[in-house]
């Protein structure tokens, strides 16, 4: 899977985040998945996607139903919120 990446780079790159942020794009791109799954396409520890995961649920930012994970709808509240603040709208 090919995760996008900005032109910019940060001085002090947090990896956590990164990890984080590439399992958001993955459920994205891919949908409900387990977690086997997804820490063998990401090339993943399952206790670090575990760890991740986990977050995201507590967070809010990620359900599951059975063995599936999948994004929730708060994500897409933020993305309303950006978008209606985003000049181009």
């Amino acid at each position: 899977m090919t995760i996008s990446t900005m032109t910019y780079e940060a001085t002090r790159r947090v990896e956590t985040t990164a990890w984080t942020f590439t399992t958001v794009e993955y459920l994205n791109e891919v949908g409900p998945s387990r977690m086997a799954a997804i820490a063998t396409d990401l090339e993943m520890n399952k206790s670090i996607v575990h760890n991740h995961l986990s977050t995201l649920r507590e967070l809010g930012y990620v359900t599951k139903f059975g063995d599936y994970h999948q994004l929730s709808p708060k994500l897409l509240s933020l993305g309303h919120r950006v978008r209606a603040n985003a000049p181009i709208y």
